[in-house]
C-alpha cells in the first residue's frame, strides 16, 4: 500500500512532521514552508491539496472543518483531511 501524500497546514507543529519522518522516512509530507501553505486561506489550502493530490494535516478544527465541508458540499472531492489535537502526545500521533 502506498502511503498518502500529506500537506501541512501552516498551524501544524513541525516537530510532528520531523518525528513522523524519522519513523517513516518514505512518507511524502510537505511542511507549510515547503508546501506553500503559509499565508493561504483555508479554501486555498484545500484547493492546493486537491491540485497536488495530498491529504491536509491540521490542528485547526474551528475554521478548516467548516471550509472543508463547504468545499465538499459544492460538489468537489478531496484526498482528505486529518486533524491532530494541538496538545496530543507527539509519540501517540506519530
Amino acid at each position: 500500500m502506498t502511503p498518502p501524500k500529506l500537506l501541512a497546514d501552516a498551524d501544524l507543529d513541525e516537530d510532528l512532521i520531523r518525528g513522523l519522518l524519522r519513523v517513516e522516512p518514505g512518507v511524502d509530507f510537505l511542511t507549510a514552508a515547503d508546501g506553500g501553505t503559509r499565508g493561504l486561506t483555508d479554501r486555498q489550502i484545500i484547493e492546493l491539496a486537491v491540485a497536488t493530490d495530498r491529504v491536509i494535516v491540521s490542528h485547526d478544527r474551528s475554521t478548516m472543518t467548516a471550509e472543508f465541508y463547504r468545499f465538499l458540499d459544492e460538489g468537489h472531492s478531496s484526498p482528505g483531511l486529518i486533524f491532530v489535537r494541538q496538545k496530543a502526545d507527539e509519540g501517540h500521533v506519530i
